[in-house]
């Protein structure tokens, strides 16, 4: 099964009182067995916000040494089992903390399709309202344009960036651009970028190729309208795989408005191929902007 999304599952540990902390200097150590209790060599310790990360020892325990005291996530990974987390993990100065990590062999889980959002899903947002934009599918909206389109990429360890393409009803369309200083995942900054972008043809890169029939501007839109925003409006908002993690990855919404209706499609860390990714990269490409290769996800 190709997954689509992954999502964070947070499965609960069992915590030790340290052990003899006055003779660490303060960290967070474990040991990874399996159902059964066997150790677990190889498996992936990461250590969030900070980024840090080991592997267990051949008797499967590991250590790792936050810089600080805090509060942490702890993620194990391991091929053929499911994700391991804890999550908000306190560390205090010179506190040794315990975990025993018990991975569950991976089994496949069936998708679930959201077909379309609750009231709680719309409305405004800490990420929209950082960025001065207005709630998703609000009244405003509906009534700005005939036809319009809003991508918003919140990546977790990257700017936030929201690209709006507009259909009026007369003239021509129009394209916006903001991206704010921060992080997604953590703490959203002021806007860097906030202008109107002017829309130009030809277009570069690869996703020029998929409407290479397109001989101008108009007919560059008219085809993204036609091809790309056709998927978009059949998808469902949400697909959720129960059985995966994502913790430094980006969710990628679009809203659409047509004719006083409202669609909205997200995704987590949608495979390239997906056809709403096409979309939002084209969305993305309009505005000119350009991103190293790590920084796309």
């Amino acid at each position: 099964m190709q997954l689509k999304i992954w999502k964070l599952i947070l499965f609960a540990a069992l915590l030790v009182p340290p052990a003899h902390a006055e003779e660490d200097s303060g960290g967070i150590r474990g040991i990874v067995h399996d159902a059964q209790g066997s150790p677990i060599e190889g498996a992936s310790v990461l250590l969030f916000p900070v980024g840090h990360s080991t592997h267990s020892d051949r008797d499967g325990s590991f250590l790792l040494k936050p810089p600080s005291p805090g509060r942490y996530t702890v993620v194990v990974l391991q091929q053929g089992y499911s994700p391991w987390a804890v999550d908000g993990l306190e560390l205090k100065k010179l506190e040794l903390a315990t975990l025993k990590v018990s991975l569950q062999l991976a089994t496949e889980t069936p998708l679930v399709y959201y077909e379309s959002p609750t009231p709680d899903d719309l409305g405004s947002s800490p990420f929209l309202q950082k960025i001065g934009e207005e709630g998703l599918c609000s009244p405003k909206m509906l009534s700005a344009a005939s036809e319009s389109y809003r991508f918003l990429w919140a990546r977790t360890f990257d700017h936030p960036v929201l690209v709006y393409l507009r259909f009026p009803a007369v003239g021509e369309a129009s394209l916006s651009y903001k991206e704010a200083d921060g992080a997604a995942g953590y703490e959203i900054g002021p806007l860097i970028y906030n202008e109107k972008i002017p829309l130009k043809f030809p277009l570069k890169g690869k996703l020029r190729e998929d409407f290479r029939d397109a001989e101008s501007l108009t007919d560059y839109l008219a085809l993204l309208r036609e091809q790309a925003a056709e998927q978009f409006w059949a998808l469902p908002f949400r697909i959720d795989d129960p059985g995966m993690i994502g913790l430094d990855g980006a969710t990628w919404t679009i809203e659409g408005i047509k004719n006083g209706k409202c669609h909205v499609v997200t995704r987590w860390g949608p495979d390239r191929k997906d056809p709403f990714r096409r979309f939002a990269e084209a969305l993305l490409n309009l505005s000119g902007r350009r991103f190293y290769y790590d920084e796309v996800y």
